[in-house]
């Protein structure tokens, strides 16, 4: 089950400097806004969702990574489409279904939903270790656990005190377990905002509400997730040109109309 060596990975960089080997695995947890402003960005978070999936599906099997996945889509309700996904040995959902899970509806519970991610990323990487072998858990093998947080606006559905408990909660996991936290935002002070709910400034990006501005963002998340996959703690997130064309919503996808008239 566990991955501790992999010495076919370990090299060096340009300097000559040993680079550390991949982890013994990867657990991400991304929690996606869908409420009804979310419409915005013209179905870009589904797609770049699918893309992030397949590029982390492509490096866990590269360097023998065991990567688990979930994704938590939240308005004024809290769902899990996907849940601890083995990126490594399992098939992938198909775009559809990332789209009719993260149409756009509702309000949003960005606090509650954020520590229900958080909560689930603890509890998978304790059953993880407590899986383990003893000789494997002995060896004390670095997890990697990545937590990802997007919205388009304020809370307005969370319960009492959300955002002093969401900061706490993040605050104590980047602690105890390292863990590569990133606060996409938009319509929103994303630098405060993701202060307030104990991200880094670093990795508070502030995200364009556009179909271009959020395949920025989320791309460039990707390519943050996969260099931890490979045992980089690099995590700087480098926004590039988005060359792809927006989708022509001259006749909408049919999840985009569902969308509209569930705001209505």
């Amino acid at each position: 089950m566990s991955n501790l060596a992999c010495s076919n990975h370990v090299g060096r960089d340009s300097d000559g400097n040993r680079l550390p080997p991949p982890p013994a695995a990867h657990i991400v947890g991304a929690a996606v806004d869908r409420s009804g402003s979310m419409v915005s960005m013209e179905g870009a978070p589904p797609h770049q969702i699918m893309e992030q999936m397949k590029q982390l599906s492509a490096t866990a099997k590269e360097f023998n990574v065991p990567t688990f996945f979930t994704l938590v889509a939240f308005d004024n309700r809290i769902e899990v489409p996907i849940n601890q996904l083995n990126l490594l040995t399992d098939k992938l959902p198909t775009l559809s279904f990332l789209q009719k899970h993260l149409a756009p509806r509702g309000m949003t519970k960005l606090y509650d939903s954020g520590i229900t991610t958080i909560d689930m990323i603890n509890d998978q990487r304790r059953t993880y270790i407590a899986n383990l072998s003893k000789t494997a858990a002995a060896l004390k093998p670095d997890i990697k656990t990545s937590y990802i947080l997007l919205t388009d606006g304020e809370d307005n559905s969370s319960g009492f005190n959300g955002q002093e408990r969401h900061c706490n909660a993040l605050s104590e996991m980047r602690k105890q377990n390292g863990t590569m936290a990133i606060f996409l935002g938009a319509n929103i002070d994303a630098s405060k905002t993701g202060g307030d709910l104990g991200f880094s400034k670093h990795t508070s990006i502030q995200m364009p509400p556009t179909f271009e501005g959020a395949t920025q963002c989320l791309r460039a998340v990707s390519h943050t997730l996969r260099r931890a996959t490979t045992g980089s703690n690099d995590c700087s997130i480098d926004i590039e040109p988005v060359e792809d064309p927006p989708v022509n919503f001259s006749q909408p996808p049919q999840f985009l109309t569902q969308a509209v008239l569930l705001r209505q």
